[in-house]
């Protein structure tokens, strides 16, 4: 078997499966697997099995215990104009709870009014759900239209999906202001760019960390989808998906970068 090939079944192994389902697995096809073990312990059994797991054994797996979001229930709400409105009004995604502290301190310094920071905080709630629903949309899409991408049926605190081989961490946003009037007729030099600048800022410390905990750089890849303008997700979404699954797999779209002497493999798509 490939190194490589071998290497990415360890990854799905250990950050993407559940002992439920891997450890049975394992133990069928003759490895001294147990719920005792680590996913790390239990990824290193890969290595010492060269004949009887495939990357195909793996996506089978995988796929058969695979649970997807409830896209049509997304979508309703997405275009049902309940979410109308949703905005972070410069909250920190990150730091929520603070964000919300301070607007309570706005209001008892009489900078807002109640009834804006009520406002102000439903507002906050709806762009988190528009934000997790455009994203596992996006996620479940990929998965369900491609029978080749591997799903995670565990933790996701690494990959996504493995999508053509590769595992990649999905990110689903709109262009930053400064790249809007470039939105849609993007060249490849510029995707290259942008990628760049969304990285730009990464704490070195913490890439090596992330790097550190997967072999090939694999919890660094990223893929974008960037739509430009947000109100699409609420007027068409559908559209913006078939947009997507059919431009991931264009190799103008695929394209490594440099970061922090990291190389990182993107997939870069925009509407």
């Amino acid at each position: 078997m490939d190194i490589l090939q071998n290497e990415l079944i360890a990854h799905c192994v250990e950050f993407m499966s559940s002992k439920d389902v891997i450890v049975p697995f394992l133990q069928e096809k003759g490895l001294r697997a147990s719920n005792s073990m680590s996913y790390k312990q239990l990824a290193s059994l890969i290595a010492t099995d060269q004949q009887h797991i495939s990357i195909d054994n793996i996506t089978q797996l995988l796929r058969a215990h695979w649970d997807p979001s409830n896209i049509d229930a997304h979508i309703a709400v997405l275009c049902s104009g309940k979410i109308n409105g949703h905005n972070w009004h410069g909250a920190r995604p990150s730091m929520l709870h603070l964000s919300i502290q301070e607007r309570v301190r706005e209001f008892c310094n009489g900078i807002i009014s109640i009834d804006d920071y009520l406002r102000i905080g439903e507002d906050i709630i709806k762009h988190e759900y528009f934000m997790v629903a455009a994203h596992d949309i996006c996620e479940s899409s990929i998965i369900k239209n491609i029978p080749s991408v591997i799903p995670p049926i565990g933790n996701k605190s690494v990959t996504d999906f493995v999508f053509d081989g590769v595992p990649y961490d999905l990110k689903v946003s709109s262009h930053p202001d400064n790249w809007k009037a470039k939105a849609g007729k993007m060249t490849i030099n510029e995707k290259k760019q942008l990628a760049l600048e969304l990285y730009e800022g990464a704490d070195s410390d913490r890439m090596r960390k992330q790097a550190e905990k997967c072999k090939n750089n694999w919890g660094l890849n990223r893929m974008y989808y960037l739509v430009s303008d947000q109100t699409k997700w609420e007027s068409n979404p559908k559209e913006l998906i078939t947009y997507l699954i059919a431009e991931i797999q264009k190799p103008e779209n695929k394209f490594n970068i440099t970061v922090h002497g990291y190389t990182l493999q993107i997939c870069f798509v925009e509407h």
